[in-house]
């Protein structure tokens, strides 16, 4: 009966929607017979938002762009992904991580190297080629970002382009909106899942002579999950309790507005504007859980997260042009970045909330200047100079609109510059190669406020924090060979030095401000104080890489095979705690961690068209992990992740679409002695059923079931559920 648990809510929400279909199906619509719903071809990609992609119209498809690997919408609706980190889960040497812990956030590992955290952020987002990140400290909650609206998402792996600047440690992921491409043109998706889930989202623009505009909504709610299997949490009142319902919602909107100017063929002018907000936290059944007056009303479940987000928004105001002068174009774009989160901290019982609310205020503004020849037939040089200005701002007020708290404020800016030069030459039919040089600077201002070190300091008044942090710079060259013997084949061997510079987090930490540690003993409790280490060396990364690309049988096979190895030195993390440094505190700071880490691994992908009817496809990778200097040191991540999936036309209107993502075990722990501890591996099967009404080939009806037979893959003494069995049916409609 667990299955059913999703209640009357989703059984009424399915009778309406199969009211609708069958209204659709019907004829209820009155739609064109001949339209026909957007394939995600290149056309309707905002080319203005991409960094990589040739300018250079007869060029397009260069070898070179095998460096970046593309999810269009076309595969993102395929397989129903409502979020960024789940729709390139399925790309070779890409592994998704399911929302988890205190900020319950969610992303991808590529290659080792984590595109999320408040640590280790190696892998940036990017969206139209903005870099989206929170000035603090450098990371995303991927799951913030859904999918409605986009026409593209493209992810480099070790290898990316100099134009997308520093910190691309270990990768880049840019996420592209759409451009309209006929004078009425549209798509929207209506959708309800297990969960009390709502998915709804729409674009609608014209594409004129001279001109295009384009607007955009998207809403995603969740108010629960349903965990795998009955889960032994604790509810508000303190009580434990065995449950399948994690106590815990989202909900993120989504508003864009995109108006451009075509003055001739090759030239074009863009305003866009882009808001999101976003909310995350335990589900209330009254506004009295405001405080600790009613703690019974949050008692629905197992809550799974010590926080809650009363929001999490982001605005994006930006403007990009392409302007051809003879031989030459120029890009010019210009951006304001604002970022509003609200965090509240339960400490350890919900029964005992505190109501202070930490608040961050963050924005950036910056610019950059593109250039690069724009006829040459065999060479395409490109060039971008950058400027980025972060600025942190952080306090604390009581509850959600009070008055702010004395001595919570704090207050840090950076400033990021950097230059880079990318070269692709044509030697013949057969060889490419392209080199690049990125030269990035970052200066950092700490303005003296918010650190908790301050009791510290009057204990130890001769301690010197040097709150001055240097300015850090770094030359970073890398180059590609690409060979292609015939036009269905193609091989490249890559080599790129990349460098992470450390947020402002990293520098001035003030993790467990106000929390004491347990010191054991005849010590006991203690407080706990994260140094501030404004000398964090930057983090560097050295990949090698060699791939093939081939098409068989009439190109309807596809492989990809690629062979890498990295070294990755200085590594950015927190150090253990320490209580024998300063008596009477136990410390811990941000450090360089000793040694090389080096990755190696295989990625393969692989997809058959056998014909109109039949879709098949799949994806293995293999990562192996050690540190030279630290023999005990063990990696934490799986030695091999993976997926496959299929696309099968039952008839004229009607297609199933099953997929199954695996991944193996992996040790719980790097060291310890919970490193000869594992989590256990799992395959996961998803399932859709697609139906096309054949009177109205633009609308297309879903039914479908993910994690299909209710896995439960938690870890090994995991704390937090994984999720179970979710139903999901929508409606898709297109222009």
């Amino acid at each position: 009966m667990r299955d059913t648990v999703c209640g009357g809510r989703f059984t009424r929400g399915l009778r309406r929607l199969a009211l609708i279909a069958a209204f659709a199906a019907l004829g209820g619509f009155s739609l064109p017979a001949a339209a026909e719903e957007s394939d995600g071809t290149q056309d309707e990609v905002f080319a203005l938002g991409t960094l990589f992609r040739s300018v250079v119209e007869e060029r397009a498809g260069s070898p070179s762009e095998l460096m970046e690997e593309t999810v269009g919408r076309t595969q993102i609706q395929l397989f129903e992904q409502r979020t960024v980190d789940e729709a390139i889960m399925r790309l070779p040497g890409v592994r998704y991580v399911r929302p988890r812990g205190g900020r319950f956030e969610s992303g991808v590992v590529v290659r080792g190297f984590s595109a999320f955290g408040n640590r280790d952020a190696a892998v940036p987002l990017f969206v139209d080629g903005i870099p989206a990140s929170v000035p603090y400290d450098y990371s995303m909650d991927m799951g913030r970002f859904t999918t409605g609206g986009l026409s593209a998402i493209s992810v480099s792996k070790g290898y990316s382009s100099v134009l997308y600047g520093p910190n691309a440690l270990g990768g880049v992921v840019n996420i592209v909106s759409q451009r309209p491409t006929k004078p009425l043109y549209g798509n929207a998706t209506f959708g309800i899942g297990t969960g009390d889930t709502i998915e709804a989202n729409g674009i609608f623009g014209t594409l004129q002579d001279r001109w295009y505009a384009q607007v955009g909504l998207s809403y995603l709610k969740r108010e629960f999950i349903h965990a795998a299997d009955t889960f032994t949490g604790t509810d508000s009142t303190g009580q434990e309790r065995d449950t399948d319902r994690k106590n815990y919602g989202t909900r993120d909107k989504k508003m864009e507005f995109k108006v451009g100017f075509l003055p001739n063929q090759t030239d074009e002018y863009v305003v866009s504007y882009l808001r999101q907000t976003g909310r995350k936290g335990a589900r209330r059944d009254s506004g009295s859980c405001s405080s600790t007056t009613n703690p019974e009303c949050w008692a629905l479940g197992y809550i799974e997260s010590w926080w809650e987000w009363p929001y999490w928004d982001r605005e994006t105001l930006s403007y990009v042009s392409k302007t051809h002068l003879g031989g030459i174009y120029l890009k010019p774009r210009v951006y304001y970045d604002k970022y509003d989160n609200g965090l509240y901290g339960w400490g350890r019982s919900y029964a005992t909330r505190d109501d202070s609310l930490s608040r961050y205020d963050d924005y950036a503004w910056g610019g950059s200047l593109e250039i690069g020849t724009a006829k040459s037939e065999n060479n395409e040089l490109k060039g971008i100079f950058s400027y980025k200005f972060n600025q942190h701002k952080a306090y604390d007020l009581e509850g959600h609109d009070g008055g702010r708290i004395d001595g919570s404020d704090e207050k840090l800016e950076e400033q990021v510059f950097y230059f880079a030069l990318e070269d692709t030459y044509r030697i013949s039919e057969q060889w490419e190669i392209q080199g690049g040089l990125l030269y990035s600077r970052r200066q950092t201002t700490y303005a003296g406020e918010g650190l908790n070190i301050a009791d510290l300091i009057i204990d130890y008044p001769t301690t010197d924090f040097g709150l001055t942090p240097p300015d850090i710079d770094s030359w970073d060259p890398q180059g590609v060979v690409f060979y292609k013997p015939t036009k269905n084949h193609a091989f490249h061997y890559s080599i790129a030095k990349k460098t992470r510079f450390p947020s402002i987090r990293n520098q001035f930490s003030n993790y467990g401000a106000g929390d004491t540690y347990n010191a054991g003993g005849a010590i006991g409790r203690i407080p706990l104080v994260t140094l501030p280490n404004p000398g964090l060396k930057p983090e560097k990364a050295l990949h090698h890489e060699v791939g093939w690309d081939g098409k068989f049988f009439s190109r309807r096979l596809a492989v990809t095979l690629d062979l890498f190895y990295s070294t990755n030195r200085d590594l950015i993390d927190r150090s253990t705690v320490d209580i024998t440094t300063y008596p009477g505190y136990a410390v811990q700071q941000v450090v360089n961690v000793a040694g090389d880490t080096r990755r190696s691994g295989m990625d393969l992908g692989v997809e058959y068209i056998a014909d109109d009817r039949l879709l098949i496809g799949g994806s293995f990778s293999y990562l192996h992990s050690e540190n030279k200097d630290v023999p005990a040191w063990r990696p934490t991540h799986p030695a091999y992740n993976g997926s496959l999936y299929a696309s099968i036309r039952l008839n004229r209107w009607a297609s199933l679409v099953p997929a199954m993502d695996y991944f193996g075990r992996s040790r719980y722990s790097s060291t310890g002695a919970n490193r000869w501890a594992y989590n256990q591996g799992a395959a996961l099967v998803d399932l859709k059923l697609s139906i096309t009404p054949p009177m109205h080939r633009n609308v297309s009806i879903n039914f479908g079931a993910e994690n299909l037979f209710n896995t439960d893959y938690r870890g090994y003494n995991d704390a937090y559920p994984s999720p179970g069995r979710y139903y999901f049916a929508n409606v898709r409609y297109a222009l």
